[in-house]
């Protein structure tokens, strides 16, 4: 009989889900109908953060702030929960682009046998020869 084996990183890469808000005491306070992810509750929370501090800039709104402070996070919380760019998590995803902007975008040097080395600019110049 073939054994079947369980990856166990599944289960070590899943997500904080959040189904209740309780006091210390134990009181609820809020119950979700589905969970949420704990990465929801932050991105809301840093983007609420970031548009309250940007208020006094979108006064050309006029009277939708009151409602980009409302849907504006709460869109992108969930664009950041449920979008997973090369079948990756937003964070690693980010992480790993800044890794590419800082390693091969702000540094120049060439690759050469894996190291980093210095190159000179120098230009070629092709001529004609008879063979």
């Amino acid at each position: 009989m073939k054994e079947i084996y369980y990856d166990y990183s599944e289960g070590l890469n899943a997500p904080f889900w959040i189904q209740e808000i309780r006091t210390p005491r134990g009181k609820l306070i809020w119950t979700f109908t589905s969970p949420m992810e704990l990465s929801y509750f932050l991105i809301l929370a840093l983007t609420a953060l970031l548009i309250i501090r940007l208020f006094p800039l979108l006064a050309f709104l006029g009277s939708m702030r009151i409602v980009a402070l409302i849907l504006v996070p709460i869109k992108v919380a969930k664009l950041y929960v449920s979008y997973e760019p090369d079948g990756k998590k937003m964070h690693l995803f980010l992480i790993d682009f800044l890794v590419y902007v800082f390693s091969f975008i702000f540094n120049k040097k060439g690759l050469y046998k894996g190291k980093r080395v210095e190159t000179s600019p120098r230009t070629i110049v092709f001529g004609k020869t008879k063979i």
